[in-house]
């Protein structure tokens, strides 16, 4: 048993113990937060950040809030992710010091060298790293590197040589490499005025300089000069000067001389190579430019909506007209946005997208209905695809959406007028019905009346002839004429009401094969001497081959009739071809017409010439435009009185005679 004062003693332990706890770990946070380090506090199982200092909110670049709500993989470089897992367990168990690379909000990366270490706060097991940027830490090493490596280049390549000058007699002794430099014998003694020879302008000058401060003031000196040897070559050396004191007074000048020529024209390519290096990185980023200004305006003068998007589905470039939509003034307003910010049901196409770059099929014209955020409502065509890079990564999608809404209400009112359209069929076979029955009762009920008016004159002719004088005959003569002419008149018009209802065949034609046919049919023998008849050649062609005789009829019947009163008749049949059709003409020198009336021509009993003149109903050539209408041809007619009169018309050219 725990007396009283005992348990007093250990909850009093307790209290001091996490007291100084507490103390450590408030001490530790003031410390984190003015550390130039970046410090952070992880879940050591998903790397969840708990905590971090004001020095990671600043390399960063997020916010404090935000930061707290990522973990460390979402800090790392993408290419760096598969190792987070193993570190954070080696850290957990014994500590790492690693290098790795961190990525900041904006998506720009930076190299740092990470101490972390597990450790237990308030009983929970948490990860401490201690980040540091190594940025300028790699640059010194890759100096450090570069240096060592150009010492090594120039080690290999340079040759020194050594000097000696007696400032006393004036003479100076060089050895076999500056010999060799200056194209000498080697070993030759010579005075300074000689050396100076293989210098010219500003090089002597300077080395005379040099060489009399070396002598009167003690003064060291390191320069690289532009000679022209004994053989006239032009050289670049370098030498180095050192003066030898005795008692205060320089006794001897010595030094190195180096050829260092070839570095000197490494020097210069490399300076080329920068420059032109230079002027290329220049002229590929004026490309560069110019191209994106140009991709921009040409996305900113199609009519349709373009857009880019990263991995993440926020903008990174729009053309106008799409961000005229979105709401905003200028393209670049909607960089760094989403849907989100302007849809209020943006998942389901943020979902679209995510699933169209994970599996790179695009999707491709799906049609959408869309409210933009100022209340506009319309249909468009949207085709999406992924964006890769030459490595074959996906890196954003590219979106293209064409406004539908004109096309779909011209959808709905063909929709519209197909169900007009369908009762108006209704309408025109419940009308055509109507005709049919109209059609019977002429056929049948006018027949009969017409039947009992010739019949009875007929009679009263036979019957009563010694009664009716001569004016009474003629009149009887009359009604039985005009009977007989209206029941021509009701057939001519059945016959012209049944050529719409009429079910046409198609089949290969022998046009002037039907032409002579008809016209043998057509003319007496009276009429044979009197009508000069020429027919030219006629090409074939398809259509119903009855309905296509009943024109040759008629046209044929017609120049017959109206050449009835010249001595001499002549009828011409002949043809003309264009690329689409057949154009077939009948030529007489009749009564011909005068044009101003041609429109009458075609029309149902319309007539040019009155009955005692020309008989017949008028129904002829109407009958003839139906028939080449429903061949889908057209007919015309030229004339002049007196003159005769030529009547066309074609079919549609079809080469294929099978």
């Amino acid at each position: 048993m725990i007396d009283g004062h005992e348990s007093a003693l250990v909850v009093a332990q307790d209290i001091t113990k996490r007291k100084q706890a507490e103390e450590s770990l408030r001490r530790f946070q003031l410390i984190s937060e003015h550390s130039r380090d970046i410090i952070l506090f992880m879940d050591y199982q998903d790397g969840h950040i708990l905590e971090a200092n004001a020095a990671a909110v600043q390399a960063y670049g997020y916010g404090r809030d935000e930061l707290l709500s990522l973990t460390i993989r979402d800090l790392r470089a993408p290419n760096t992710l598969p190792l987070t897992i193993d570190q954070m367990a080696q850290a957990d168990a014994r500590g790492i010091l690693f290098d790795t690379i961190h990525q900041r909000k904006d998506g720009t990366t930076f190299p740092v060298e990470v101490s972390s270490q597990g450790a237990t706060i308030s009983g929970v097991r948490t990860l401490i790293s201690i980040v540091r940027d190594s940025t300028e830490r790699k640059q010194s090493e890759d100096a450090l590197r570069l240096k060592d490596e150009l010492l090594r280049l120039t080690s290999e390549i340079a040759k020194v040589g050594g000097w000696e000058f007696d400032p006393e007699t004036g003479k100076g002794t060089w050895t076999d490499e500056v010999a060799r430099i200056h194209d000498l014998d080697p070993a030759l003694e010579t005075n300074t005025e000689i050396g100076l020879n293989f210098y010219q302008g500003e090089s002597r000058a300077r080395i005379e300089r040099a060489v009399q401060e070396a002598i009167e003031l003690a003064k060291p000196y390191d320069m690289e000069l532009e000679l022209v040897t004994a053989k006239g070559k032009q050289k670049w050396v370098r030498t180095i000067a050192l003066p030898i004191m005795l008692n205060g007074k320089v006794v001897k000048v010595q030094g190195i001389f180096q050829d260092i020529t070839e570095r000197k024209h490494i020097e210069k390519a490399l300076q080329e190579a920068h420059n032109e290096l230079e002027t290329k990185v220049q002229v590929r980023t004026a490309a560069l430019s110019e191209a994106n200004a140009l991709l921009q305006a040409l996305m900113d003068n199609i009519p349709d909506h373009i857009y880019f998007k990263d991995t993440l589905c926020r903008f990174i470039r729009n053309s106008r007209s799409q961000a005229t939509l979105l709401g905003l003034r200028d393209p670049s307003e909607a960089v760094g946005k989403t849907d989100f910010d302007f849809f209020p049901h943006a998942s389901t196409a943020y979902a679209d997208e995510q699933e169209l770059m994970r599996s790179g099929k695009p999707h491709v014209d799906f049609e959408e209905w869309v409210v933009w955020p100022d209340g506009r409502e319309m249909w468009v065509s949207t085709t999406k695809m992924p964006l890769q890079n030459a490595e074959g990564e996906t890196i954003g999608i590219f979106g293209i959406s064409r406004d539908i809404t004109e096309r779909k209400r011209a959808e709905q009112a063909i929709r519209q007028l197909n169900v007009d359209l369908e009762k108006q069929a209704e309408q025109l076979q419940a009308a055509n019905k109507e005709l049919e029955a109209f059609s019977y009762s002429v056929s049948h009920d006018l027949r009969a009346p017409l039947r009992a008016i010739d019949g009875y004159t007929r009679i009263l002719v036979e019957d009563y002839e010694p009664l009716l004088d001569s004016e009474g005959k003629r009149i009887c003569s009359v009604i039985s004429r005009e009977a007989s002419r209206m029941g021509q008149l009701i057939d001519d018009l059945l016959a012209f009401s049944r050529l719409g209802r009429k079910e046409m065949s198609s089949s290969n034609i022998d046009m002037r094969g039907l032409a002579v046919s008809v016209l043998h049919e057509l003319i007496k023998d009276e009429n044979q001497e009197r009508i000069d008849f020429h027919i030219g050649e006629l090409p074939l062609t398809r259509g119903d081959s009855s309905l296509i005789r009943q024109v040759w009829v008629n046209l044929l019947a017609n120049a017959i009739k109206f050449t009835a009163k010249k001595e001499r008749a002549v009828i011409e049949v002949g043809s003309k071809t264009t690329k689409d059709e057949f154009i077939y003409y009948v030529r007489d020198n009749g009564a011909g017409f005068d044009m101003e009336y041609a429109n009458k021509l075609f029309g149902v009993f319309q007539r040019l010439h009155s009955e005692s003149e020309f008989s017949g109903t008028g129904v002829g050539l109407a009958i003839v435009q139906r028939i080449i209408r429903r061949h889908a041809g057209h007919v015309w007619a030229e004339g002049e009185v007196e003159q005769g009169a030529t009547f066309y018309f074609t079919l549609p050219r079809k080469e294929n005679f099978s």
